[in-house]
């Protein structure tokens, strides 16, 4: 079965780098639960900032105001038969 297994996410609102790792299954809820300051909005703007070619994020989410640092969201997929594709946006 599919499954996300790494989202590595850079420069997006509060985080400046951050490498999540878990087993997340499609057509599943899945669920974030964190102290706060964790990163879920963040984790959140991300995905919400996705665009058809690219990620664009809102100047107001740059990491630390800074429209410089570029954003990136990397998503590890583990394919049906076990191989591995990894999405960088």
């Amino acid at each position: 079965m599919k499954s996300i297994d790494i989202i590595n996410i850079e420069n997006v609102k509060g985080i400046e780098k951050l490498k999540f790792t878990s087993t997340m299954n499609p057509y599943m809820p899945n669920f974030f639960v964190a102290p706060n300051g964790f990163g879920k909005s963040s984790l959140a703007t991300a995905f919400k900032s996705l665009n058809r070619d690219r990620l664009k994020v809102d100047e107001k989410n740059c990491h630390k105001g800074d429209t410089t640092l570029d954003p990136l969201l990397e998503i590890q997929i583990t394919n049906d038969d076990n191989s591995k594709t990894t999405l960088r946006i």
